[in-house]
């Protein structure tokens, strides 16, 4: 499966400060799919988006903003600090 580049990741923070970074529609779309912490009409509209940015109807900006909308509401806080990759020991 090919995954959609959307641009600068978006990482998002929950209140437990647990990190998760978001840099495809794939990704975003199975989080809101599966792991999201709230069904509600963000949630709703972001995934709308998002498949409609995937099929080229809506720009990605837009779907960005869309799914960072549902992350405010869900209770993330929006970072604008990249986590560190994790490191393995040789």
């Amino acid at each position: 499966m090919i995954e959609i580049y959307w641009g600068d990741p978006v990482s998002l923070v929950s209140k437990a400060g647990e990190c998760q970074s978001f840099s495809t529609f794939e990704k975003a779309q199975y989080w809101l799919q599966r792991k999201w912490p709230a069904d509600d009409e963000t949630r709703r509209a972001a995934l709308g988006a998002i498949d409609a940015a995937m099929d080229c109807l809506m720009p990605a900006k837009s779907a960005r903003r869309a799914f960072v909308t549902a992350a405010i509401a869900a209770g993330y806080r929006v970072s604008d600090v990249e986590p560190a990759p994790l490191l393995r020991a040789a």
